[in-house]
């Protein structure tokens, strides 16, 4: 595993992030459901979610990944819609496949076969790394708590998502296909403390002359409520998610990370997490930050 370093172009987007937070109303990204439950009557939330990882995700080379993303989040009694806008900077000999970096493309490794590809770097010899920067694939999601628990009864809800083909996939941010999911997520308050189950099934959408494996995601936490306050959580989750691309290792991930709301009237939240990858197809690290406002 590399030792982490900052680097400059990640100390950008996160600039951007906060400007954008000045500029507009904030939006920030999904929290995992870490406060899904500590709702307060709002019925609309943007948010702006920044992110960065780094490592070679399975490949021969080191990868860095860049993530803007504006989510608008609309929420009634039972039900939950969020719209995803995201801007992305790749860098390295991948493509985006499921929201993951996979090889790909003229250097692509491995025994397996390969997915369609960016195209060759545009070097004079053809060779070294590429950058990619470029809007990404806009997600709608939709939640709906099938039983609606309580301080000490769990929570089901189940929740369907679409992948529009948004991104430029010449350029490796996108598969430039439609990709369907649909998942359950169980909460059991206990106490300070609740814990986290997450199930979610992908069906990929296949690009011509190639057909991806479907993505199985399999998730479990424990956020714990920090004080006496409602807004103020630490939390950690472990995930496994197969890989799309056939014959390769499922991507395991560690997450560690805080949230709170701030504000006379606690509708201001911030949030900061970090990752630890777990297998060869994982990053070796990564870092998230958001900024979000409930209206």
């Amino acid at each position: 595993m590399r030792v982490p370093q900052f680097h400059r172009q990640g100390i950008l987007w996160v600039a951007i992030a906060l400007v954008w937070t000045i500029a507009v109303p904030p939006i920030a990204a999904d929290e995992t459901s870490v406060n899904r439950r500590d709702q307060d009557g709002s019925t609309f939330r943007i948010d702006f979610e920044t992110a960065h990882f780094d490592g070679d995700f399975g490949s021969d080379e080191d990868i860095r990944f860049d993530i803007l993303t504006t989510r608008l989040r609309w929420r009634w009694t039972r039900a939950e819609i969020r719209v995803s806008l995201p801007l992305l900077r790749l860098e390295g000999e991948v493509i985006l496949v499921g929201g993951t970096p996979s090889p790909g493309g003229p250097q692509g490794t491995g025994n397996a076969p390969e997915p369609p590809g960016p195209p060759t770097p545009n070097e004079p010899n053809g060779t070294g790394s590429r950058t990619v920067t470029g809007p990404g694939d806009v997600l709608v999601r939709a939640d709906y708590d099938l039983v609606q628990g309580s301080s000490k009864l769990p929570w089901l809800s189940g929740l369907a998502q679409v992948k529009l083909p948004t991104a430029d996939d010449s350029d490796g941010l996108g598969t430039g296909e439609i990709d369907v999911e649909g998942g359950l997520v169980l909460v059991q308050p206990l106490g300070k403390f609740s814990l986290f189950l997450e199930g979610r099934y992908t069906l990929m959408g296949d690009p011509p002359d190639f057909d991806f494996d479907d993505i199985v995601r399999v998730s479990a936490g424990v956020s714990r409520r920090v004080g006496n306050s409602r807004g103020r959580f630490v939390y950690a989750f472990w995930e496994n998610r197969t890989h799309p691309v056939p014959g390769r290792e499922d991507r395991r991930d560690l997450l560690l990370g805080t949230s709170a709301r701030v504000g006379t009237k606690k509708r201001i939240r911030l949030s900061g997490a970090v990752y630890a990858g777990l297998s060869e197809t994982a990053e070796d690290w990564g870092l998230q930050f958001m900024l979000g406002h409930e209206f």
